[in-house]
């Protein structure tokens, strides 16, 4: 054991970070991969546990129409997110 490192690296571990890192989530073939929801004024972003989990931005894309909707409404997100962890699995 290095003399002093014991303390500064527990309470390192102790406490909360921030870490950035990438976690681009596409499920299924992604048709529109030129748009981000990222740096995008009509996205929103929403984070789960009280804002302790990463922040999520969701939008729905109609190959048929060309039609690109972004999921504002929390009423909309909630289900979504469950529907896409069934298929997920």
């Amino acid at each position: 054991p290095v003399d002093g490192v014991g303390g500064i690296l527990a309470k390192w571990l102790s406490n909360k970070h921030n870490v950035i890192v990438p976690t681009p989530y596409t499920f299924g073939q992604d048709p529109i991969p030129g748009v981000n929801l990222y740096r995008n004024t009509k996205a929103k972003f929403v984070m789960a546990n009280g804002g302790n989990s990463l922040p999520c931005a969701m939008a729905k894309y109609n190959t048929k129409t060309g039609q690109f909707i972004h999921i504002t409404s929390d009423n909309d997100f909630s289900p979504i997110i469950r529907e896409t962890r069934v298929m997920k699995k």
